[in-house]
């Protein structure tokens, strides 16, 4: 944490708290640092609007002067952790080949520089051809008759609202008058709820 050895009239308990407390709070946020690194940077930051004042180098500042200094330490702290979190990924990038290495059976060896078989090891394929066809055969009447329009060309029906004053019509009422059905059925969330499709 935050050695005694700096000696600095500013640098008081509450100041040392509070920037441990912040780092705490906050050092999730920022992948690739310890929270000592970013402790650290609340002590840069510190020493930042040290050197950005230098009517604050006396050496007994009053209550006030210490107030003052601790909110522009706080701006500019959080204003880092800010800045460091957004230039960061949300995601922690990791090489395929490094996850097939963490594993322990005895193929991995094998598939050294080839990362299409090392997939096919860390997530077995399936059949999804099978799993299609199933899916299609079971399939109700209208969901059917959707997915024939779908794959011919349906270009030559002509959609409702073109023109100035004409009202848009949406996807789900346009293949609902393309089927014939109600205009208020919920024929694509029939066919995503069918497919599993999640939103």
């Amino acid at each position: 944490m935050i050695t005694s050895a700096i000696k600095d009239p500013y640098l008081d308990p509450s100041m040392k708290g509070w920037l441990v407390k912040t780092a705490k709070k906050n050092y999730y946020r920022i992948a690739g640092f310890e929270l000592d690194d970013l402790i650290q940077e609340g002590l840069c930051c510190f020493f930042k609007c040290k050197e950005r004042y230098p009517e604050l180098r006396k050496r007994f500042p009053t209550k006030q002067e210490r107030r003052h200094f601790m909110a522009l330490v706080q701006t500019t702290f959080s204003n880092r952790i800010y800045d460091l979190a957004k230039r960061q990924s949300p995601y922690v990038e990791q090489r395929i080949l490094d996850l097939a290495v963490q594993t322990t059976d005895d193929r991995v060896g094998d598939l050294a520089g080839r990362e299409s078989d090392v997939w096919d090891h860390i997530i077995p394929s399936q059949d999804e051809e099978a799993t299609a066809a199933a899916l299609l055969a079971s399939a109700p009447e209208e969901i059917t008759r959707l997915l024939q329009l779908l794959v011919n060309d349906v270009l030559s029906y002509r959609r409702y609202g073109y023109g100035k004053y004409a009202r848009r019509e949406t996807n789900n009422r346009y293949f609902c008058r393309l089927l014939r059905l109600p205009l208020h059925r919920a024929i694509l969330g029939e066919v995503k709820a069918h497919f599993g499709v999640v939103d």
